[in-house]
């Protein structure tokens, strides 16, 4: 069986952070960037909104992408 060769970005998450950017995204790193900007400015708007999941922190953080 192949396995699917992972992209550069990929390789600094953990499998269980792949598989969760997977359920809310499609996972491509334009997809991902995506949703962390549209998070951003959610919140930006509305400081009362809620805050993202401890898990999409961290890989923000990874990925060094503000969130």
């Amino acid at each position: 069986m192949k396995t699917k060769r992972k992209s550069k970005w990929e390789k600094k998450l953990t499998l269980t952070e792949i598989k969760h950017l997977r359920e809310n995204s499609d996972g491509t790193l334009r997809s991902v960037k995506a949703n962390f900007s549209g998070q951003k400015e959610m919140r930006d708007e509305n400081p009362d909104s809620r805050e993202p999941c401890w898990d999409c922190r961290r890989i923000a953080q990874k990925l060094n992408e503000p969130v």
